[in-house]
Parts: structure tokens; sequence; C-alpha cells
């Protein structure tokens, strides 16, 4: 990537946010590579990776995707405009764009009108910008600046190799599971991951907010999902879309009867009584709070994406405004739903509380994030104590309890995150 890629990253990366969308640079695209050929652990076979990528929920139009594809260089643009409508058709986009510093060849821009994708040349993103207009823009701060980006990358460079595993999912192998899966997979990284995150460390909190992130775009499909199913009945609708269907929900029993007879006869001579094997996450009833707010609130879907992007980036990373500062007019519930991901992803994967704490205090403007060890990070971990008002309904009272250490925990019929 030459520096002046990166710059018309992040001019398309300002059109969309003018647009009202949330947004991701860099994404890759791969797949595991089979086994038997990475000499003992998963391999990344990387297929590309896309420029930016543009996220947007409507509660009409439901989750939509936008691309960019962002050179520099004239060559070979017929054949990136066959690329791009390639990756827009993997992401299921609606818009795809080509950024260019010159006006494309008439033949490739031919093909490019043929193909529905729109050329733009730094002409084109100017007046693009002025017609997006900066209503949906940051009044606050300097979250489109290359330093902020670049300040993102030194703080991840110093997370523990150990981290390699979850980088390797949430930066590439995300986006080609099956949506539903991230339901379950997601959380599965992360606790696996656990031992890693310390409340002193920032990189822990920039990945912490990655994963909510893109655990918020996975609800927004799954709340598609749940609505096409029986939106009345949200919690059976979701016990369908977490296991994949009547026939994997049938064979994940048999499944699950299977290793309880295994256990039986393994334990037969023991006292201790042998546990059932779950069908559903021990967090399944978080999941069904978290989805029964976010279908709730669709109508901040958007804003909670940009909410946990843009604390991320200029926030945390960069140390500059908060969301409430930059976004004073902005709806309170956004962030509120933002916090709702972070809280069921420390519960989930049983983090420190304090992550959500630290969280909260970044989106108000309440104080930086310490950058040395801190009496947080030698707390243990624990529940967190304030689930929320009982006022909230239902959807919001309920408070899963500790999850046991038991004999199925390593049986995972969900979430297994050993083929990575």
């Amino acid at each position: 990537m030459t520096e002046r890629d990166f710059s018309q990253k992040l001019e398309v990366r300002k059109i969309f946010w003018a647009m009202g969308a949330s947004t991701r640079l860099n994404v890759k695209l791969g797949s595991l590579a089979a086994p038997k050929t990475s000499k003992g652990r998963a391999a990344s076979d990387e297929w590309t990776d896309l420029d930016v990528l543009a996220v947007q929920y409507s509660p009409l139009a439901n989750t939509t995707y936008a691309i960019a594809d962002c050179k520099t260089t004239k060559a070979r643009a017929a054949e990136r405009v066959f690329w791009v409508r390639g990756v827009a058709d993997l992401f299921g986009a609606t818009t795809v764009y080509m950024a260019r510093e010159s006006d494309l060849a008439p033949n490739a821009r031919q093909l490019a009108l043929r193909l529905n994708v729109a050329a733009l040349d730094p002409a084109d993103r100017v007046r693009l910008l002025e017609h997006s207009g900066t209503a949906a823009l940051p009044i606050a701060g300097d979250f489109f600046a290359a330093d902020r980006q670049v300040r993102i990358e030194s703080i991840l460079s110093g997370a523990p190799v150990a981290l390699e595993k979850l980088d390797r999912y949430r930066r590439a192998f995300y986006w080609v599971f099956p949506r539903y899966r991230n339901l379950t997979q997601l959380p599965a990284y992360l606790e696996e991951a656990s031992r890693l995150f310390n409340v002193a460390d920032r990189w822990a909190h920039l990945v912490l907010l990655d994963l909510a992130w893109l655990y918020l775009v996975t609800v927004c499909h799954t709340i598609d999902q749940i609505t096409r199913l029986q939106l009345a009945a949200l919690a059976t609708s979701l016990r369908q879309t977490v296991v994949g269907g009547e026939q994997e929900m049938r064979e994940k029993q048999v499944l699950a009867e299977k290793l309880r007879l295994v256990m039986n006869s393994v334990a037969a001579d023991s006292r201790e009584s042998i546990p059932d094997v779950p069908l559903l996450p021990a967090y399944f009833e978080d999941l069904v709070d978290l989805v029964s707010r976010a279908a709730a609130r669709r109508f901040v879907l958007t804003d909670s994406l940009r909410a946990i992007e843009f604390t991320a980036t200029e926030t945390v990373a960069a140390g500059g405004a908060a969301w409430k500062q930059a976004f004073p007019q902005a709806n309170v519930h956004a962030a509120k739903l933002a916090s709702d991901v972070v809280r069921f992803l420390v519960r989930a994967a049983r983090l420190n509380p304090a992550f959500v704490t630290r969280f909260d205090d970044a989106i108000e403007g309440r104080g930086l994030l310490p950058r040395t060890t801190s009496e947080d990070a030698q707390r243990p971990v624990e529940r967190d104590p304030d689930p929320g008002p009982k006022d909230r309904g239902k959807a919001e009272a309920r408070t899963a309890p500790e999850r046991p250490k038991s004999k199925t925990d390593s049986f995972r019929l969900f979430g297994d995150t050993s083929q990575d």
C-alpha cells in the first residue's frame, strides 16, 4: 500500500461516514488451509483484501454493505473492475466504488458502468463529499487523520504473540464463516484468549472494541434472520439461528446424547454426577437479552457501530475527543447499545468487568485510559454486579449466573475454534 493509497482510503472513509455509515479498513479475506498442509496448526490461505468496507443498517433495507477499491495505479483497470465486482458479490454489497487518481480509460469505464461500479477520481470524491453533507460527521476530534490509524497499528503491535489466533479470526476468518456461526465463534475465540486481556493494556481495549463492532454486525444480520423466522417468538427463532436450522438442531441433539452415553460409560465407577451436554451456549440467555434490545432499537444500530468505531480510533487509541463531544446530538440509545455489546462479550468470555466501565467512561469523555498497570488490572475477574435497572423489562432484567467448570467444557457443540 502506498501513502497515496492510504490517503484515498481515508477520503473514502470520510465519504462513507458523511453518508451515515460505519466503516472498516483493510479487510482481509481468506480460507483455512487444510490441517495437513499447515504443519500442526491452521494456516491462512489468503484470497485478497478489501480497502474500505461500509456497513449500514436500515429498518427497511436491513444490513447493507458498500465497498471501495483504492489504488493510484492505472494499470490493469479492466481486470480491477472484474475483481471489485467479485468482492462485492462475496459481501453482498449494494454499492461499489473504485477510487483512482485519474479517470478510467474509456474501455474500463464502459465495463464499470455495465457492472454497476462507480469510478471516482479526485474531483468526483470532492463533489460526492459535498453532496453527502456534514451532518453525520464529528464536530470534535480528528477522526479522519492518518495518524489515528497509524496509532492503532502501533498499539496493536504490542499485543502478545499468543493473541495470533484471535487476530486471524477477527481480521480475516470472521468474514468467510457462515454469519450465524459468528454468534458463538466470536465469544469462543475471545474466551480462549481471555487470560491475555489486562485492563491496563491499551491494546486489549482496542481488540475488545473491534470484536464488539464485529459482533454487532453479526447481531444486525441475526435480527434480519429472526424477522424472517418469527419475530414474536424471538427466543425460539434465535435458538434456531444459533444452531443453524432444524436439521442441524436434530443432528446436534443426537451428538449430545451420544456424548452423554460415552461420558456415562467412562465414569461408570465414579460417584460424580454426569452433567448434561448443553445444546446451547451458557450465555444464551444473555444473547436473547442483547438481541431483544437491538431489535427494539433498530433505528440506532448504525450509530452504535459508529460509536464503537469512533471510540476505538479517536478516544482509546489517540486520546482525542469522546463520542458525546463529537456527536452531542446523537441518540443516547446508540451509546447504550454499544455498551450492551461490550458488556455481553465481557460476560460471555469472563473478562474483567472494568472493561465495560472504561468503555462507558471513554464514550462519555470522563477520562483517558491509563497507560500503566493500575489497581483494576489486579482485581479478580468477577461478574458484573449491575446488569441494568429492573424497569428495562424482561429483556434487560436477566443476569446469567457464573458458568461453572464441568466435564462438558471440553465438548463444545458451539463456538468450536479447533479448526483454526
